[in-house]
């Protein structure tokens, strides 16, 4: 069945989805070299391999590329890492305050029991904070996904583009 531009009623369209497949090619290439060279300390020789993976995009596939998934979570992952590194510290902290009692080489005594006492509540709290804030992440990027991502990839997945003037359309409004 062939597609009508609404515009300029034109039947050389094609479907994003299939311009897109056509205009991008993934390259591989692999190989040796062997070579003599003259140099401030003489003659010296180099070989070796090489490969080389790429993907060639045209203009026109760039134009009609989809809509690519967003990480929306991410203020979320940057406060779990940083109370990450919080409970890190806090744990080095502690560790070298044991080991400083053990040898008996510590000048604040009451400082170590102090935060030893508080290292054990502390870093609980820190650890639900941080699976709280990964637990978010993965709701906000859901919804995102669910709400944003996949209305617009099905929508993508429907248009077409006319050949003739260029115009991109809705093709299941046209049929």
């Amino acid at each position: 069945m062939k597609i009508k531009c609404p515009q300029c009623n034109s039947t050389k369209t094609r479907k994003l989805k299939a311009i897109y497949e056509e205009e991008i090619a993934d390259t591989q290439a692999t190989g040796s070299y062997k070579g003599i060279h003259f140099g401030k300390h003489g003659i010296s020789s180099e070989f070796g391999n090489f490969s080389s993976r790429g993907r060639i995009e045209t203009r026109l596939a760039q134009r009609v590329a989809p809509p690519l998934p967003k990480n929306v979570g991410k203020v979320y992952e940057q406060w779990a890492l940083i109370i990450a590194v919080a409970i890190v510290g806090i744990l080095i902290k502690a560790i070298w305050s044991m080991f400083t009692m053990a040898i008996g080489f510590s000048p604040l005594e009451a400082w170590v029991q102090i935060l030893s006492l508080a290292a054990v509540p502390l870093i609980i709290i820190l650890v639900a904070a941080t699976c709280f804030l990964l637990w978010r992440r993965n709701q906000v990027n859901a919804r995102y996904k669910k709400e944003v991502y996949l209305p617009a990839l099905t929508k993508w997945e429907r248009q077409a583009r006319c050949y003739r003037c260029g115009h991109i359309f809705d093709s299941t409004s046209v049929d």
